[in-house]
């Protein structure tokens, strides 16, 4: 089970100190906590989504997912008295996320607005040319208090709203800081059709692969809580992250599920033991470190899985806490990385030297395109490209920061 945690005020105030920072209320301190330790985004990220402020227009934050051409608009609600919600709070909140469903009334909140951070942050993610292209708005209503019958029933009324309260916060909240794997044992079944390789790397290192049906592997415990994904706690965005959308119409598409292990990249599982043996493969001390949004897609999804969905599944045995495990485990994130909703890792060529930036190290790079100049700054949060032969300017935020790999 999830550690408790204690949200009620002021007990509370204990859990967020660490997000205490100069100007940061606790409205805001609060917000910060959650996106740290809900959507797994960094600090430099946390403080790019909040806009919680004067003049806000009831929204306290904005996260842009790319992969789900999603837009999720946040707004607290932190209680020093009451104890429950009911649907008051929730109307004047979905109220509010009617500001955010064209381009025009998108462009109307950024014009009239008086908080900055909410104007810099439609114009840095490009909020309203995304909903032109079809981004779908979501709301999150954050809150420590218990829903009452009446949010219940509103709930149920509305599309597009989603509410963490207390008992939802407690039910899905793993420590950013736990690296425990799931210690119960589970089996899975294989065949001479469906055969496993098994292959010995080393003494103390063995590798078993094979294509395993998807009923049996959403089966894995802690999938829901992301406890499964904790070794590597930064690839795994949450419960709101579920999997990309092309792959979730295959999982809802029988036809298509033979055909998984093709087009899938599979998953990757680091094990205390592995025992694969003629029908069956047995797992114990686990933790999925590849793969972790299509297995949230999968369980998510599994009324529409059938025995003919299969995923290559990659078993390594290994000590977790030996420095290998936490090479395999960068590694895999390394290759999951992205720097921009348009630009990945793959496309990025260059000798040019290393620049410095105030806040962290980053490389000058070259993007070969027709349209755009060859060149794309990457550093703390931020990122441009500049259109030749003219005067316009472009510049875009990116959604995350990281280091480029020293071998570009």
């Amino acid at each position: 089970m999830p550690p408790a945690l204690t949200l009620s005020y002021p007990a509370i105030k204990a859990l967020l100190g660490g997000y205490a920072m100069k100007q940061r209320t606790e409205s805001r301190q609060f917000l910060a906590w959650f996106l740290a330790n809900y959507y797994r985004l960094e600090e430099i990220d946390v403080e790019d989504c909040i806009c919680d402020g004067i003049d806000d227009k009831g929204i306290d934050a904005i996260c842009v997912n790319e992969t789900l051409a999603q837009i999720d608009i946040l707004q607290s609600r932190m209680a020093t008295k009451r104890k429950e919600l009911g649907d008051t709070d929730l109307r004047e909140f979905y109220g509010a996320l009617s500001q955010m469903r064209s381009a025009e009334s998108v462009a109307l909140v950024a014009s009239s607005t008086k908080n900055k951070e909410l104007a810099d942050l439609i114009a840095d993610k490009e909020i309203g040319q995304k909903i032109e292209e079809g981004y779908k708005i979501r709301g999150i209503f954050l809150t420590n208090m218990k829903r009452n019958a009446d949010a219940i029933l509103y709930l149920k009324s509305v599309p597009g709203l989603v509410l963490y309260d207390e008992p939802e916060l407690q039910q899905h909240y793993v420590a950013i800081d736990k690296t425990d794997p799931i210690p119960d044992p589970i089996t899975f079944n294989v065949s001479a059709k469906f055969p496993f390789i098994e292959y010995p790397i080393s003494a103390d290192l063995k590798m078993v692969i094979a294509p395993l049906l998807a009923t049996e592997l959403v089966g894995m415990r802690g999938i829901a809580s992301g406890e499964l994904f904790a070794w590597n706690v930064r690839q795994y965005l949450g419960r709101k992250t579920k999997v990309n959308k092309d792959v979730e119409v295959s999982i809802q598409s029988p036809t298509e599920h033979k055909y998984f292990p093709a087009f899938h990249n599979g998953l990757t599982i680091l094990c205390k033991t592995v025992n694969a043996e003629k029908t069956t493969i047995t797992i114990s001390g686990y933790a999925v470190v590849n793969g972790c949004q299509s297995l949230n897609g999968l369980y998510e999804n599994k009324l529409s899985l059938t025995p003919d969905l299969r995923i290559m599944t990659k078993f390594i045995q290994i000590a977790p806490d030996s420095q290998l495990a936490r090479k395999i485990t960068d590694h895999t994130k390394q290759s999951k990385r992205h720097y921009s909703p348009r630009f990945t890792i793959e496309q990025f060529t260059s000798d040019a030297p290393t620049i410095r930036d105030p806040c962290e190290v980053s490389r000058r790079v070259l993007l070969p395109d027709q349209a755009w100049g060859t060149s794309i700054g990457l550093a703390t949060g931020t990122g441009y490209r500049e259109r030749t032969g003219g005067e316009n300017t472009a510049r875009l935020r990116f959604e995350r920061a990281v280091d480029l790999p020293s071998n570009l």
